[in-house]
């Protein structure tokens, strides 16, 4: 009786293990979206636009050198 409570409770291990690897694909896939979102949400998108646009900057810079 308990080997079989034991078999069921580690089977049940596996899958929260799998649903948590899932999630945290979920979660990295979802991320970018999510930062860009909150930047938005908390007025910080002209600090998003401005990185951005430094990136350009040194984008050009890279290229024309």
């Amino acid at each position: 009786m308990a080997a079989a409570t034991r078999k069921r409770r580690h089977r049940l291990d596996g899958e929260s293990r799998c649903q948590q690897r899932q999630a945290q694909r979920l979660n990295l896939l979802q991320g970018r979206e999510r930062v860009r979102q909150a930047a938005v949400s908390h007025g910080l998108r002209w600090l998003m636009e401005d990185w951005l646009a430094e990136r350009r900057r040194q984008r050009l810079a890279t290229r024309g050198g």
